[in-house]
């Protein structure tokens, strides 16, 4: 705490804060281990004694496997592990429910306090006495950390019972000052399957491969889960499909763009290949396939409350 005061004073003392911990956490005590102080008490020996000094340090020996100072310390680590792991989920589950909008009202209203006191922050700063501030806070925290202290102030001031009702106001003070935004019905997204038929025997149903996350998904197409009924098909998570039907992509580019030299030569398409057929189909000799590409848009999935 003396530290800590001093330091938080004149912050300068943090330059020669280093050199102090080096000699009055180290080398003095290593000091006083090597030559121990005299006796304070007085004893029968002569006047002139010649004091011994300690061996130097030598290093620690592991424990035996199997020993009890070896249980002790699997213990203590158990227990420092255990301690530093609740306080890790804690302070985890706590700034994910504050900050990834989990929450909407909560998380909106600490966006909006915490852009108010940035600004206030910036502008009024340098009249604030930021020393004894920190001084106040930082010595508060320090004695809290005391158990007979910690004891009382969870016993007679901050109990679980107001932690709950001051979660509870917050909760409350949230739902009422937030003003949800409008949703954003005009940003569509394009998302796309394919549909691919068989040219050689056994020519199975249409097949509808499921819609892929990703604009560069892994094809041929027997290689996809899928689907003979295109009703089935859902939009992504957090959307929905627009009006609009499917629509076959006619154009063809995206098989000319998404070409590939694997060794299955799947993705080899030639030119003439691209015009064979009509309605959208590109045929694939490799693979004995002809796939085509279906577009459909899709809007975020906002609730009405």
């Amino acid at each position: 705490m003396l530290i800590f005061s001093l330091v938080t004073i004149d912050p300068y003392l943090l330059i020669p804060l280093p050199i102090f911990i080096l000699m009055f956490a180290l080398l003095i005590p290593s000091y006083q281990v090597r030559h121990p102080p005299p006796p304070l008490t007085k004893s029968n020996l002569p006047d002139e004694v010649t004091q011994t000094i300690s061996p130097p340090p030598q290093p620690a020996k592991p424990a035996s496997e199997l020993s009890r100072d070896f249980f002790m310390n699997m213990r203590d680590i158990q227990n420092v592990m255990d301690d530093f792991s609740t306080v890790y989920d804690v302070v985890r589950g706590w700034i994910l429910y504050v900050t990834t909008f989990k929450n909407e009202p909560l998380s909106s209203t600490i966006l909006a306090f915490s852009a108010l006191a940035s600004i206030g922050l910036v502008m009024f700063v340098q009249y604030l006495p930021v020393r004894w501030i920190i001084l106040i806070v930082g010595n508060g925290a320090i004695f809290g950390c005391h158990p007979m202290l910690y004891r009382h102030i969870t016993t007679n001031y901050i109990t679980p019972e107001e932690i709950e009702k001051f979660k509870e106001r917050i909760e409350t003070f949230a739902m009422e000052d937030y003003m949800p935004p409008s949703p954003s019905r005009d940003v569509t997204y394009t998302v796309e399957i394919f549909e691919s038929r068989r040219l050689l025997p056994p020519v199975p149903p249409s097949y509808l491969p499921d819609w892929s996350p990703s604009q560069y998904s892994p094809f041929p197409p027997q290689l996809t889960t899928g689907t003979n009924k295109i009703s089935v098909v859902s939009p992504p998570p957090g959307f929905r499909f627009t009006e609009q039907d499917w629509k076959v992509d006619q154009d063809k580019r995206w098989a000319a763009e998404r070409e590939t030299n694997d060794d299955t030569g799947f993705w080899g398409v030639e030119e003439d290949e691209l015009d064979r057929e009509g309605d959208g189909w590109v045929v694939y000799e490799a693979g004995g396939w002809k796939v085509r590409r279906l577009t459909r848009e899709v809007v975020r999935d906002v609730e009405k409350k």
